[in-house]
């Protein structure tokens, strides 16, 4: 083990900075900037010019001084969400908060095959691409219906590395030549649709993902989502559940540590998994007085006795 103040050399190849390669540059958590490394290039900041080629060789993790100011720049290597949220997009993006909920809550791992519908500017489709392609035969087949928003997410899956493992469509999931496309390519593990109107695709999930698959839509209105909510409750769907994700970020200085914000609110997400037919009903006070009126109406039940009295030994 080092000693106080000492440092050990774990430097590999893949710490590298290399031509191609997207570098964070950063003069703090609010002074950021995404850029990928091309040789004889300039990136000119208020603080200086930053020459590429004096970064290409360098390892991520490094300081870099502009020779033009003598600022410093730490040099940082983007994580998977860094890329996605600082992609150039012409449409709302679903942060990372939302992001790493859905992947724990919808079960994609290396391998797992992925739906999405609306595909905005890429980043969920990143996201989900980065972990589902991990492993064969993990993919993610993306569908958008605005010609540039598609275009844009092209680009930006293509600066990520990810265009092997992520199918970009420009088209509707409800379109019926879609659907047949995707029948022939089922089964799918989960399915993530940020669209207009979810709910018109839930049967459209409950074709094409296998048994016990996992549907998940992002709504930014509650409207949305009680209209996606009834309509997996009319089908085969299991724990059904709508919940959001608020995020708050502290200050944290000596004898004034608090909060900086309030949580903040991005949107909806439903979740539901599939079933072969419909759950039994959740046994709750309603539930068992629906029951018993139904019981009492067909003669199976007197009408001084409960429910509960059919299961006593």
């Amino acid at each position: 083990m080092s000693g106080k103040g000492e440092t050990t050399s774990l430097s590999k190849e893949g710490c590298k900075i290399a031509h191609g390669d997207h570098v964070l540059i950063a003069r703090g958590a609010k002074q950021q900037w995404l850029v990928k490394m091309e040789r004889g290039k300039q990136f000119h900041t208020n603080w200086g010019v930053i020459s590429h080629d004096g970064i290409i060789g360098r390892e991520f993790g490094d300081v870099y001084t502009s020779t033009t100011s003598n600022v410093s720049f730490l040099l940082v290597k983007p994580l998977p969400h860094e890329l996605a949220t600082r992609f150039g997009r012409k449409t709302q993006i679903v942060y990372p908060k939302d992001i790493g909920f859905v992947l724990v809550n919808a079960g994609i791992v290396p391998g797992s095959r992925v739906l999405e519908a609306g595909t905005g500017s890429g980043a969920m489709t990143a996201m989900l691409a980065t972990v589902a392609g991990g492993r064969t035969p993990g993919t993610v087949v993306s569908y958008e219906v605005v010609e540039r928003h598609h275009e844009a997410a092209k680009r930006n899956v293509e600066l990520a590395g990810l265009s092997r493992v992520a199918d970009l469509r420009l088209g509707s999931v409800l379109e019926p030549a879609a659907r047949q496309r995707l029948l022939g390519e089922a089964p799918f593990d989960a399915c993530f649709f940020d669209m207009p109107s979810p709910w018109d695709a839930v049967g459209l999930a409950g074709e094409v993902l296998r048994p016990c698959g996992v549907f998940c839509s992002f709504s930014p209105v509650v409207e949305q989502v009680k209209k996606v909510h009834a309509a997996l409750s009319a089908g085969n769907w299991y724990s059904i559940e709508a919940v959001d994700m608020q995020l708050r970020t502290w200050q944290v200085k000596e004898n004034a540590t608090r909060p900086v914000s309030h949580g903040r609110h991005s949107g909806y997400l439903v979740f539901a998994r599939k079933v072969n037919a419909p759950p039994p009903m959740e046994w709750n006070r309603k539930t068992r007085k629906e029951l018993a009126r139904e019981l009492r109406d067909a003669g199976e039940l007197d009408d001084d006795a409960e429910v509960g009295d059919l299961f006593d030994e």
